[in-house]
C-alpha cells in the first residue's frame, strides 16, 4: 500500500518498485538486512495516520529488515 500522495488517485496501482532498508527509526540496533531489496507492486491506498511512503506485507518487510524493527527508513526505485 502507498500513501495518498504517491497513490495519485489510483494511477500508481500496478506500478512496481524495488525497496531497500537504509536505517532505523527507533532503538533497534542494525535494523536493516544489508544489501537486500524486495520487489513490490502497488495494490492499494493506505489511508490513516499510520501510513508512510509504503506499507509492506510482513513477508516483504522481513526481506529487507529485522521483524522487530517495526518501522524503517527506505530507499526505493521504479
Amino acid at each position: 500500500m502507498v500513501q495518498a500522495r504517491a497513490f495519485n488517485n489510483g494511477a500508481a496501482c500496478g506500478r512496481q518498485y524495488k525497496i531497500s532498508c537504509i536505517g532505523g527509526t527507533n532503538d533497534v540496533k542494525e535494523p536493516c538486512i544489508k544489501g537486500q531489496w524486495v520487489n513490490v507492486t502497488v495494490a492499494n491506498l493506505c489511508s490513516g495516520d499510520s501510513c508512510d511512503t509504503f506499507t509492506l506485507s510482513t513477508d516483504a518487510f522481513d526481506v529487507i529488515a529485522k521483524h522487530d524493527a517495526g518501522r524503517v527508513q527506505i530507499t526505493y526505485k521504479r
